[in-house]
């Protein structure tokens, strides 16, 4: 039986319930008094260590819980000095489960109040984890005697460490580290982190979020401590944990590595359930524990022999830990409270969650030590380069892919934003579009700010200006109504004047008004920007003139559309321009006179949109950008989508709708080369289907296009093909060798998602062909090679076996021996240098068969010319 000892700073949760207020008996005048008000209770909760005590009671039977006997004492005051008080109610969407309506804060501690002197427990002699609780009170304020207790622990035992605010000048900590620092594993949340001044990003992208982390906390002296853990573990709300841990002479595993929910981001789910709850670290922390201490067998299952010879690091067991403590805290803010059937609320939903917590699918994880070490070097990189290895073919695939079936394997584990109808993997349309629905958010939660809230968004014409903030306003789900105007094509003041009577009179009726200024940059009378002095007054003072009288604007949401600049800095070069003495030029004199400046500093952000042209020779995401917009007007039309959502076109015309670098008027363009092409009675997008040439040069370079039809592109029907006979060529090594796995069987017999692991490798053969100049063209036009030279295959086989890692370790997969499916337990989780020559020549095989795989779809392997 495993055993775990537990201690750490006790503390009472009060709650109050409130349900529907019914007036008491008797002359008691307005007042809701608790006692007088029969819908009203109290409810006193354990929290702190004695939530977690109760939550880890719940886990595994075959585990002791030996609670600390100071605790069991109760000699503790910390529950007097720290106990949190908050309203708790009926869920709005299901009035079974019972969420925190607000928190009303802590109880505090008085000023004179002294510290407790915690006496050595009932320390056993020997335990398998030690759980230390601490809230900032009563345990990190050790005595030296108390530490010495763990010298009396016999086993070779771990500390789990959970802490919160402040992180810093911890005094237990710092002496746990002097002699067990190989044994802690530290849990924090961090926006403890962001207390202390630590600039991370939150709800911008996972991108900013991790390489800020990754940048300010190995730089901080404030956390050597910290640092000195074995592993520390880091929770971004409930979407997301990183975990770094310390470098150790093992040869598996990562430093660090991200564990998201990548369409998420941090406090979606609670910001989605409009509820909040507590405990859910807690609910991580019994979860992780669980499964650090019982690694080897599922939930539901009970230990056998085999079991019990798996080997693995405690790096690998700790990653495995992550996944269900995650899921166990999203369980915990979903499930809420519950009454028991004798009418008493508390956590009687714990059973629900710690239900399923091995059975992660959602969250995907990313080894982002080479983030870890690029923010070292002060530099950035991104999680769709990890993803996709930096490879421009790669990210043509999964644009392929996306138009056709919706999604992509390789895009699966890389952050995305999602606003209802529009969609984006470009990091930074992400932040910008995020920090555009934090900002109205905000501004709607302040129902006393009575001027509108401005904002700017440029991008070239047809970039999708207008469609983008509607979803992202949208996707709020707030009572906004859209009022749209192109500012270029008014002939009068009054013109505006009515656009303003529009918004003010749907602020009248209870709705928020979005007005969206197309062309606000537009001429006026011969005026450059002319436009711009009218929009202040409404800006700053949310007011606007009618003849001689002053009329109140009232709330709403100001969206100015570039219609002349393309960007924001754009927009304002002219405003700082100098000539050769340093003097205002005329242009930077015409800015001002415009009132330029000032509208500048009304606007309280602004949004550059790329659009789906390529941008220059560096913008490598515009194909992918593009395939979120083709899919949309695509899936409109019925007679050519399956009702698995699939799309079928000619890959040829689909290459060339997503390679040629532009179009005349953007996403406009685009959409009318579709809405032309002859598509009623069509099973299919051909060639065919297109418009006739002269139609299509309103939209497109026709030559340009003609020519990218004629390139030899990866069809998605080739992959197939490739996938499955890459499978029974590996099936047929691995039968002579005599192996037993559950994966040797015949493709139509394979399970999916090894079906999905063969797709993605053949997907990735011409990223391998692309490192080394080759290309493919069609066996008509010539033979090709039969081999790769024996340098190549090597490098290939290593390209190979890194993209096999990252595919299993985004599913959940760690590193160790028996291999062992169900339990997620790889043992080629290895780096190509630690792997046996068996293994390698797998890999090789896989590279090997490349040329061939080619053939047997049409397409010749063949050597580029890189010589200028």
């Amino acid at each position: 039986m495993k055993k775990i000892f537990l201690t750490g700073d006790a503390s009472h949760d009060l709650l109050i319930f409130s349900e529907t207020y019914l007036p008491p008996k008797g002359n008691v005048g307005k007042a809701k008094n608790l006692e007088n008000n029969r819908q009203s209770q109290l409810y006193n909760l354990p929290g702190g260590v004695l939530l977690l005590n109760s939550f880890l009671k719940k886990l595994k039977p075959e585990t002791e819980v030996i609670l600390d006997s100071y605790l069991e004492q109760g000699t503790t005051i910390s529950g007097d000095r720290i106990q949190t008080i908050a309203e708790i109610s009926n869920s709005p969407d299901n009035p079974k489960l019972i969420h925190v309506k607000r928190f009303l804060g802590y109880s505090g501690k008085k000023a004179d109040t002294k510290y407790q002197i915690i006496k050595p427990g009932n320390f056993p002699g020997d335990v398998d984890l030690v759980i230390i609780d601490d809230v900032g009170n009563d345990i990190r304020h050790y005595n030296m005697d108390w530490i010495k207790k763990l010298n009396k622990i016999k086993s070779d035992f771990h500390i789990i460490y959970k802490t919160n605010w402040p992180l810093a000048d911890n005094d237990l900590l710092a002496e746990l580290t002097k002699k067990y620092s190989n044994r802690i594993i530290a849990i924090v949340n961090a926006d403890d982190f962001r207390e202390h001044g630590l600039t991370i990003s939150r709800q911008l992208s996972w991108d900013k979020t991790v390489n800020d982390f990754l940048t300010e906390f190995p730089a901080n002296p404030y956390f050597k401590t910290l640092r000195k853990c074995r592993s520390l573990i880091v929770r971004f709300g409930l979407e997301a944990v990183v975990s770094v841990n310390k470098k150790t002479n093992r040869s598996s595993g990562a430093d660090c590595r991200l564990y998201y929910l990548p369409a998420k981001y941090e406090g979606q789910i609670r910001e989605e359930l409009k509820t909040d709850m507590q405990g859910m670290t807690s609910a991580f922390a019994a979860a992780f524990s669980n499964h650090f201490i019982h690694p080897w067998y599922p939930e539901d299952t009970t230990a056998n022999s085999s079991a019990k010879i798996i080997k693995q690091s405690i790096e690998d067991i700790i990653a495995a830990s992550i996944l269900p403590g995650m899921q166990a805290a999203i369980n915990c803010q979903q499930y809420g409270y519950a009454k028991s059937p004798e009418g008493v609320i508390d956590y009687s939903s714990m059973n629900e969650i710690f239900k399923n917590t091995d059975q992660v699918k959602e969250i995907k994880v990313i080894d982002v030590s080479g983030l870890l070490k690029k923010a070292n070097n002060s530099g950035s990189q991104s999680l769709l380069d990890l993803s996709v290895f930096k490879s421009n073919v790669l990210i043509q695939s999964a644009a392929f892919e996306y138009t056709v079936n919706g999604q992509s394997g390789f895009l699966d584990t890389v952050p995305s934003g999602e606003f209802k109808l529009l969609k984006t993997y470009d990091q930074e349309e992400v932040e910008d579009y995020r920090s555009f629905k934090k900002i109205v958010s905000e501004y709607l939660r302040r129902p006393d700010e009575n001027k509108p809230l401005s904002y700017a968004v440029f991008g070239p014409p047809g970039s999708g200006k207008s469609f983008s903030i509607k979803q992202i306003i949208n996707s709020l789900g707030e009572n906004i109504g859209v009022i749209e105007c192109n500012i270029s094509q008014f002939e009068s003041y009054n013109d505006l004047v009515k656009t303003f009577q529009s918004s003010r009179d749907m602020s009248l009726k209870k709705k928020i008004p979005l007005v969206f200024f197309d062309e606000f940059d537009a001429d006026f009378h011969g005026n450059k920007l002319g436009w711009l002095k009218y929009f202040l007054a409404p800006m700053q003072d949310g007011e606007f003139k009618e003849g001689e009288a002053i009329h109140p604007i009232g709330r709403g949401i100001f969206v100015f559309a570039g219609g002349t600049s393309g960007s924001f800095e754009q927009f304002i070069k002219p405003m700082n321009e100098k000539d050769e003495k340093g003097k205002a030029t005329d242009a930077a004199n015409e800015f001002k006179d415009a009132k330029g400046p000032d509208f500048i500093s009304r606007l309280k952000g602004f949004i550059n949109i790329k659009g789906i042209n390529r941008r220059d020779d560096k913008d490598k995401l515009y194909s992918l950008r593009r395939a979120m917009v083709l899919r949309l007007h695509l899936s409109k039309i019925q007679g050519i989508k399956n009702k698995e959502g699939k799309i079928y076109m000619d890959n040829d015309l689909l290459g060339a709708l997503l390679e040629i670098p532009g179009f005349e008027h953007g996403a406009r363009s685009l959409e009318a080369i579709i809405s032309m092409s002859d598509l009623q009675q069509a099973r299919s997008f051909k060639k065919a289907n297109l418009p006739s040439g002269n139609l299509l040069k309103l939209h497109v370079n026709n030559d340009e296009f003609e020519k990218l039809m004629k390139e030899n592109y990866f069809p998605l029907e080739a992959i197939e093909v490739i996938a499955k006979q890459a499978h029974q060529s590996w099936l047929e090594i691995e039968r002579k060798k005599g192996s037993v796995k559950s994966s040797m069987v015949n493709w139509e017999e394979l399970e999916e998602s090894y079906r999905d692991s063969n797709r993605l490798q053949a997907m990735d053969m011409m990223r391998k062909l692309e490192k080394f100049h080759y290309r493919i063209v069609s066996l008509e036009k010539a033979k090709g090679i039969q081999h790769f030279t024996e340098s190549e295959i090597e490098e290939m086989a290593e390209m190979e076996h890194a993209r096999w890692m990252n595919e299993k370790i985004a599913k959940g997969l760690t590193y160790g021996k028996p291999r062992n499916e169900e339990l997620k337990i790889h043992d080629c989780l290895l780096p190509w240098e630690d792997l046996d020559e068996k293994t390698k020549q797998l890999d090789r095989n896989a590279v090997k068969i490349i040329p061939g795989l080619m053939k047997s779809v049409g397409f010749a392997v063949v050597k580029e010319n890189t010589k200028k």
